[in-house]
């Protein structure tokens, strides 16, 4: 996962911004991690992976977007739902 997201930092060609994202996700993996521990949580990130890449293979930049706002959204609900579960 942190790989697919580097990715397209990468591909900018902006040395900042690379770094920059690599930091965040360095920052914010260790409560991923906690959810993708759960395979079905594994195949809904894979899925919108998926659905992202193709859409950019199609050059259809919508669709790109709109899997990528819903799989940023998705993360973040698991996410917040797991730091509440082990905070509380």
């Amino acid at each position: 996962s942190d790989a697919f997201h580097l990715a397209f930092y990468s591909h900018a060609g902006n040395s900042r911004l690379n770094h920059a994202a690599f930091k965040r996700r360095a920052q914010t993996t260790l409560i991923y991690n906690l959810y993708q521990v759960e395979s079905r949580n594994c195949h809904d990130i894979q899925r919108y992976h998926d659905a992202i890449y193709e859409a950019l293979l199609a050059d259809d930049l919508a669709s790109a977007l709109s899997a990528l706002k819903q799989h940023l959204t998705e993360d973040m609900e698991l996410a917040l739902t797991l730091y509440r579960q082990t905070a509380g």
